[in-house]
This record gives structure tokens, sequence and C-alpha cells, in this order.
């Protein structure tokens, strides 16, 4: 697959737009504790382990993604996504991303794909990744991994958890909104500054919405059993080897 260097198009620049709204979504962590059933972060530390699930899930969803572009104005965009193993697939506007597990990769756009083969030195965006991490369940278990357990440790942190249930595309899901008054660096935001981030998890690990109060992101429609073809190249695109 091409970097957004060589792919110069419109949409890969919204790839990595969208990716760099990704990048500061995660929540510092404290320190791991003993678990007991009756403290909010033994549930979190639940969620935490249920969003493993996601990584080894086959699925096909569509998702909507919301973003500001500016203060009185938001961008709406669908995205597909799907993973099979090592297989996966990032598709938004008219130009897709396959990546086959290190096999072969594609990206494809307006009938025309550009592969690489074994150890490709083209490079999808780096959305694809982000986006990819953050539908699997990959990035709120790296941010919510070493977070304190108890009630007293969360507060010396400013960490305050509140959980909830919700249904996205007739899927149920456990939810938690996360609000924290230290930055990722583990300094103290600016007085009266809270920052809050609500995740809902299926009960396979695949998240169905999460919000940054800014960045939204939607399930609309989920297939547990993508087809084989949905990791191959648009019919009739041709296939440009680089060389």
């Amino acid at each position: 697959m091409p970097t957004a260097r060589t792919a110069k198009s419109g949409t890969v620049a919204l790839f990595l737009a969208l990716g760099a709204g990704l990048a500061a979504c995660g929540v510092a962590p404290g320190a791991a504790s003993r678990l007991t059933s009756s403290q909010p972060g033994a549930q979190l530390r639940a969620l935490n382990l249920q969003s493993e699930r996601g990584w080894h899930t086959a699925f096909e969803a569509v998702y909507r993604y919301t973003i500001p572009v500016s203060a009185h104005r938001s961008r709406t965009e669908r995205f597909t996504i799907a993973q099979d193993g090592s297989k996966s697939l990032f598709k938004l506007g008219g130009a897709e991303a396959v990546d086959l597990g290190g096999a072969e990769a594609y990206y494809c756009r307006s009938g025309k794909c550009v592969a690489d083969s074994f150890l490709p030195s083209v490079q999808p965006p780096s959305s694809f990744y982000a986006f990819r991490n953050l539908v699997d369940g990959s990035t709120f278990w790296s941010s919510t991994q070493g977070y304190p357990i108890s009630v007293a440790d969360l507060a010396t942190r400013g960490v305050t958890l509140a959980f909830s249930t919700g249904t996205f595309a007739a899927h149920p899901s456990s939810c938690v909104t996360i609000t924290y008054r230290s930055g990722p660096d583990g300094y103290p935001l600016r007085s009266g500054t809270h920052r809050s981030q609500l995740w809902c998890l299926a009960h396979d690990g695949i998240v169905d919405f999460w919000s940054s109060g800014r960045h939204e992101l939607v399930l609309t429609s989920l297939t547990t059993h993508p087809q084989a073809a949905t990791f191959e190249p648009p019919p009739h695109s041709t296939v440009v080897y680089p060389k």
C-alpha cells in the first residue's frame, strides 16, 4: 500500500486527519492493585479483559465518525473496517486499504490498486492501524491497562468512573465513562478542566461507541463472519506492482 506521500488523494489526507484525532485519546494509567468485586476499578478491569476478545474476533463493521472542523461545525464520515485473523480492511469514501498480514497488501482508489508483496516497502496511512486498534479494543485495553482499583487510589489520581449499558446496531454493550483531571504526563490539567471519554464494548470486545466530547465513533452495522472476498481488491480493478 502506498504512503500518504505516494497516494495523492483527499481521502488519504482525511485518513491522516482522522487518525490524528485518535492520537490524543490515551489516558494516563496508574499502578495495578488487587481486584475486589465491590470496587469500580474492578469493573473497569473486567471491561479491560473483555476488550482483549476483540483482537481475535472476525467482523465487518460500518461506523459513523464525527470530527469538529470549526467551533460551530462538525463533519461526519462513514467507514468500513473488517478483520479476520491477520487480514484487515479499511474503506473510506472511494479509497480502500487491505492488509493480508504480511503476505500482500493493497491500496485501491478509482479502479486502480497499488500492491506490494512480503515485507512491503509501501505502507498504508497511519490511521488505517489507528482505527483498527480503536475498533478491535486495542486502544481501550492499552489506555485502561494500569488503572488503580480502589476508590481512594482513583480519587488520588483525579479519576472517576461511571458505568452504564447501551445498544448499537442491535448489539448490547457495556459502557464506562472515564473522567480525569490529570493529563497523560501525570500533571494536573488547568483548574476546572475535566476530560471525559465514553467507551461502549460488545461482549466480543468490539468497540460499539467511543466519544471524547469532540470526536465520536458509532457502530451502525455489524457482520460477524466477513466473506473472503472482503479482503480482495475490488472487482474489475487494475492491480499495479510498484518497482
